[in-house]
């Protein structure tokens, strides 16, 4: 019968595994995978434990060990960026501004209907919400229980991986960011350039604060009201 893994021979197995892998894991798969007989799930932790010390800051070195929501991932540095996109070929992803919109508006108030980012944003948004469901960002989480029953959406796990989030409360508060001046805000709007323009892009979360404010900002409302077309005039009662 084969011998339990010594504390570092299970490091080097788990460090392997999270080098090999292409997608976050959790320390459940890595236990499906590890030599028999299985480790107690305490020692893999352990050893995750171990190796984010060791990893967890890139210091001088081109990656580092990242934790997303209980999963965990060796990932270049941005630093390496440059160079790591010519040798695999993959490009950064890119979101319009209206993609940005529409995301920070699901990330904040999801489950969310399509008429409800259409209020906040006035404008269309079935194109740019069908777009981010291709790219994976969001997802459709059911249906609204209301005369019509509208699909709602929600963000997904590869929501979180892309922007660096462990969990949906990593997203920068609703208070953070009303506390922003109008000088502030300004200043983020004028930073919003073409998709192209990747040196003055603006980060998600920097974007993301300016519609948060604009969303807890009554004047929203007003505004949207004001360009709504009158309703027709009702029809005149006939007489019997």
């Amino acid at each position: 019968m084969p011998e339990p893994l010594s504390s570092d021979a299970l490091l080097a197995q788990v460090e392997a595994l999270l080098f090999a892998a292409d997608r976050p894991i959790t320390p459940g798969e890595l236990l499906r995978v590890l030599p028999e007989p299985q480790p107690e799930r305490d020692d893999v932790l352990a050893a995750i434990d171990a190796l984010l010390l060791r990893h967890g800051e890139a210091g001088d070195r081109g990656f580092l060990l990242v934790e997303v929501e209980e999963r965990f991932q060796f990932r270049t540095t941005s630093a390496t960026a440059e160079a790591v996109g010519r040798l695999s070929g993959l490009r950064p992803v890119k979101l319009s501004r209206a993609a940005l919109e529409a995301l920070a508006i699901v990330a904040y108030k999801q489950p969310v209907t399509r008429g409800e980012v259409e209020r906040v944003r006035g404008v269309d948004s079935g194109g740019v919400l069908r777009a981010l469901i291709q790219r994976r960002l969001l997802r459709v989480a059911g249906r609204r229980d209301e005369p019509g029953r509208p699909i709602v959406y929600g963000t997904t796990q590869d929501f979180l991986d892309t922007f660096g989030l462990g969990a949906l409360d990593g997203l920068p508060s609703l208070r953070e960011f009303t506390q922003l001046g109008d000088e502030d805000i300004e200043a983020v709007a004028d930073l919003l350039v073409a998709p192209d323009d990747l040196k003055k892009q603006v980060t998600f979360d920097e974007y993301a604060a300016r519609v948060a404010r604009d969303e807890v900002d009554a004047r929203v409302d007003e505004r949207l009201a004001e360009r709504r077309p009158p309703d027709p005039p009702s029809p005149p009662e006939s007489t019997p």
